[in-house]
C-alpha cells in the first residue's frame, strides 16, 4: 500500500462564503456523514479533518498538505468549492479532488461541458455520497496512489469524470437501505468544532422524496424511496447537540431539519416529542426550521404542537392551477379539505405559511393572482414566494423541458455568496426563470412587486389586528392587498420609493448570461458594492426588513389609508363609526408592534386609552366585530416580553443593524417576537 507508513489526509470541504457575515449558517452535516463513514471502512489508514470556513480550508492546503480534498457542491457554494480545488491542485498538483453533491446536471452534453470547464475536479460522486466515497478512498489507498490507475482499475461506482477528452459515466450506485450504516458524526464528535455560536446545528431523520416534481433535485426517481436513520440515534443526536448549545453556542436558537417532509412519518411525533421535552428543559430549540410533510397534515400539526408551535406549518403548494400542477407532475390537497387544516391551525395557535413559485410552466399572472386570493380565503397566514431556479438535477433543467414550456432564463447572485479568498474572487450565480410561453417579462416584474405587498403587508400576519377586523366584516383581505399594490403611486414618500427601488433592482440583478454576471461583479467598484450590502441581496427579505423595521410609521399610515378605502367601497354602512373603528385600531396597531422602536432598542412599556376594548375582542377570538366592543373607554399597557426583548437584543448583536444584518436578522426572526402583551386589569394578551 502506498500510505503504509502514515495515515492518508484528507480534507472535507462544506464552504460558505464569508465576506459579508456568513452566507450558509448550517452546520456542514453532509461531509460529517462521509467522514464519519470513511472512518468506518478505513480507520487509521486516513487521518481527515471538515472545513465549514473557506479562510481556515485554504490556511491548511498549505499547513495540514491533504492528499485528497473532498468537495460539497451546492448551489450556494459551487464556485467557491471550485476554488479551492484549483487552490489544491495548484499545490499539489498529485492530489485527489473529488466533488459531490445534488449540484449535478442531469443532461450529458451539460455533464461534459460542467467537467470540462472544472478541471482541477478528478471525479464528481453522483448520487448519496457516502458509500461511493469509500469505495474510491480504499482504491486510492490499495493502488499505487496516482489518478491515471484509479481511472484504469478503480470500481468507481457512481462517478463521472474526464478521460482523455470524453466523459465518462459509471452506473450509479444504488442508495443504502439502512442509513445506520452511517455512524453519527455528532456522537463521534466530529461536529464539535462547529459549535462556536456562530452557526447552528443540522440533523437529518431520513432521506428521500415519494413525490415527483419536476423543480426539486429530489424529484428525481433515484430519490423517491424514503430511507430512515433510526429513533432513537436521532433522539441520541439531538440531546448531544442541545448539551453542546447550552455549554458551546448559547446564543443559537435555531434547529434546521434537513429532511424534505418532515411530520408526515409516525416516527416524527416521536422526534417531535423529543424536541419538546428538550424545549422544556433548556429552552432550544425556540425556533425550527423544516419543510413539513405534504401529506398527513393532522400529523405535522401534532408533530408542531408537540414541539411547542417553535416550527411553522409549510404548506409547499408551489401553484393552485391544475395545469401548472400537471406540468410539473404533482398534486396538492382539495382547497376545501386545505380550508379545513387552517382552521384547525388558527385554533391551536399556530403559524402557517404557504409556498408559492413564480414562472411555473403554463402557469399565467391572472392564475399566480388567484391562487394567492385562494391560499388566503382558505385561512393561510404567510405567502412565502420564490423564483424558479433551474437546478442542476432537475428535471426542469433539461433542454428538452426547457424547449416544452418556453422557459427563459437569467442569471443573478445569490445573495451573500460571494468573496474574495487569497487574492481570487469567487461569485455563486444561480439561473432563474424570468418568462415561459405563458408569462411575460412585465408579468414577471408585476407579480414581483405583488409579492413585496404580501411580505410588508399580509405575510405572518404582522397586520393580524386588521386581517381580524376583515373577516369580521366579510371582506377577503385579498382585496385590501389589491388595493395595496394597485395605489402605490399615492403611498407616502417612503413607501413609494420602497417598492421603486425594489422593482429597479429586480431588473438590474438579472443578466443575460453567467460569464456577465462575473464580469460585472468583478470589477472593482461593483464588488465593493457587493461587500457593502449595496448590491447582491435577497431583494424580498431585504425590503420587507426596511419596510417594517426603518419605514414602520410611514407602512402603517398607507395600510390604513387604503383599509379606509376597502372597507367604505366594500361596507360603506361601516361609516357609522365616522372612523373611529380604524383610526383607534391603527392606533391599536402602532402600540402593539415595536417594529419601528427596535432599532433603537426603545421597548419601554406604553399606555393608551381607547373607546374599542380590543383586549375583550382578542380575549373573545374576534369572534364578532370590533363595533360590538365600544364601551365608556378603557386603558391598555403594552408590554414587550423579557423573553422576546433577548431575542431582538440577541439578533442584531449577532447580526448588527446594517440592511445586509436587518434581512439575515428578519428571515430568522418571528413577527410575534415584535408583539408586546396587551395588560389591563393584571391581564394580558
Amino acid at each position: 500500500m502506498a500510505f503504509s507508513n502514515s495515515p492518508l489526509r484528507i480534507a472535507l470541504v462544506d464552504p460558505t462564503h464569508t465576506s459579508q457575515l456568513i452566507a450558509n449558517d448550517c452546520f456542514p452535516l453532509g461531509i460529517g456523514f462521509i467522514a464519519a463513514y470513511l472512518k468506518k471502512r478505513c480507520g487509521d489508514s486516513i487521518d481527515f479533518r471538515l472545513y465549514k470556513y473557506p479562510e481556515e480550508a485554504l490556511e491548511d492546503l498549505m499547513l495540514y498538505q491533504p492528499q485528497v480534498v473532498l468537495l460539497a457542491n451546492y448551489t450556494w457554494n459551487m464556485d467557491l468549492s471550485c476554488l479551492i480545488g484549483r487552490r489544491a491542485k495548484a499545490l499539489n498538483p498529485s492530489s485527489l479532488v473529488v466533488q459531490g453533491g445534488p449540484n449535478f446536471p442531469l443532461d450529458r452534453e451539460v455533464q461534459l461541458r460542467y467537467l470540462s470547464e472544472r478541471p482541477e475536479l478528478d471525479f464528481y460522486i453522483v448520487g448519496e455520497g457516502e458509500f461511493a466515497t469509500a469505495d474510491l478512498i480504499e482504491d486510492f489507498l490499495g493502488g499505487d496512489s496516482t489518478i491515471a490507475c484509479l481511472k484504469k482499475h478503480g470500481r468507481l461506482t457512481s462517478c463521472a469524470y474526464m478521460e482523455e477528452g470524453e466523459l465518462v459515466v459509471n452506473k450509479t450506485r444504488p442508495r443504502t437501505a439502512d442509513l445506520d450504516e452511517i455512524p453519527s458524526p455528532y456522537l463521534a464528535g466530529y461536529m464539535d468544532k462547529f459549535f462556536d455560536n456562530k452557526i447552528h446545528p443540522l440533523i437529518e431523520t431520513n432521506r428521500g422524496c415519494p413525490f415527483t416534481c419536476t423543480f426539486c433535485q429530489q424529484g428525481v426517481s433515484y430519490f423517491t424511496k424514503v430511507r430512515h436513520f433510526s429513533v432513537d440515534r436521532v433522539k441520541e443526536e439531538l440531546s448531544y447537540i442541545a448539551n453542546m448549545i447550552k455549554t458551546r453556542s448559547p446564543m443559537i436558537r435555531a434547529l434546521t431539519v434537513a429532511d424534505p417532509n418532515f411530520g408526515m412519518f409516525e416516527r416524527d411525533l416521536a422526534i417531535s416529542a423529543h424536541i419538546g421535552s428538550m424545549q422544556d428543559e433548556s429552552g432550544w430549540p425556540s425556533f425550527i426550521d423544516a419543510t413539513t410533510g405534504k401529506n398527513v397534515p393532522e400529523r405535522v400539526l401534532k408533530a408542531i404542537d408537540l414541539m411547542r408551535g417553535g416550527m411553522t406549518v409549510s404548506n409547499a403548494v408551489q401553484s393552485m392551477d391544475t395545469n401548472v400542477l400537471k406540468n410539473i407532475k404533482r398534486s396538492n390537497i382539495k382547497l376545501s379539505a386545505y380550508a379545513e387544516i387552517q382552521k384547525e391551525i388558527k385554533k391551536k395557535g399556530m403559524q402557517s405559511k404557504a409556498d408559492v413559485i413564480l414562472a411555473m410552466p403554463g402557469e399565467t399572472l391572472d392564475s399566480h393572482l388567484v391562487g394567492f386570493k385562494d391560499l388566503i380565503d382558505a385561512g393561510i397566514q404567510s405567502l412565502k414566494t420564490y423564483q424558479l431556479m433551474m437546478l442542476m438535477g432537475t428535471e426542469l433543467e433539461i433542454n428538452a423541458s426547457r424547449n416544452q414550456f418556453g422557459l427563459q432564463s437569467a442569471y443573478r447572485i445569490l445573495p451573500r455568496s460571494f468573496g474574495e479568498y487569497e487574492k481570487e474572487k469567487s461569485f455563486e450565480i444561480e439561473e432563474v426563470c424570468i418568462a415561459t410561453n405563458t408569462l411575460s417579462f412585465e408579468d414577471y416584474l408585476n407579480a414581483r412587486r405583488f409579492h413585496l405587498v404580501l411580505n410588508i403587508f399580509f405575510n405572518e400576519w404582522t397586520f393580524q389586528e386588521v386581517l381580524e377586523y376583515l373577516q369580521c366584516q366579510g371582506i377577503s383581505a385579498f382585496e385590501w392587498m389589491k388595493l395595496l399594490n394597485n395605489n402605490l403611486d399615492s403611498a407616502p414618500a417612503e413607501v413609494r420609493s420602497l417598492f421603486d427601488r425594489f422593482t429597479k433592482e429586480t431588473k438590474d440583478e438579472l443578466f443575460t448570461s453567467e460569464a456577465d454576471a462575473r464580469t460585472f461583479y468583478s470589477q472593482p467598484s461593483n464588488f465593493r458594492r457587493l461587500v457593502e450590502g449595496e448590491l447582491g441581496n435577497n431583494l424580498l427579505f431585504m425590503y420587507w426588513a426596511e419596510g417594517l423595521l426603518r419605514y414602520f410609521d410611514p407602512v402603517v399610515t398607507y395600510a390604513f389609508e387604503q383599509l379606509q378605502m376597502c372597507v367604505s367601497s366594500l361596507k360603506p354602512h361601516l361609516d357609522k363609526t365616522d372612523g373611529t373603528e380604524l383610526a383607534e385600531l391603527e392606533r391599536f396597531i402602532r402600540h402593539r408592534l415595536v417594529l419601528g422602536r427596535a432599532l433603537e432598542q426603545d421597548f419601554a412599556p406604553t399606555k393608551e386609552r381607547f373607546s374599542y376594548n380590543f383586549y375583550l375582542w382578542a380575549q373573545e377570538e374576534f369572534s364578532k366585530p370590533l363595533g360590538d366592543y365600544r364601551n365608556g373607554g378603557i386603558e391598555l399597557r403594552f408590554a414587550l416580553d423579557q423573553d422576546n426583548e433577548k431575542v431582538i437584543k440577541d439578533n442584531l448583536a449577532l447580526w448588527g443593524d446594517s440592511t445586509v444584518g436587518l434581512t439575515k436578522m428578519m428571515s430568522r426572526a418571528l413577527i410575534s417576537d415584535f408583539k408586546t402583551h396587551v395588560e389591563t386589569a393584571g391581564s394580558y394578551v
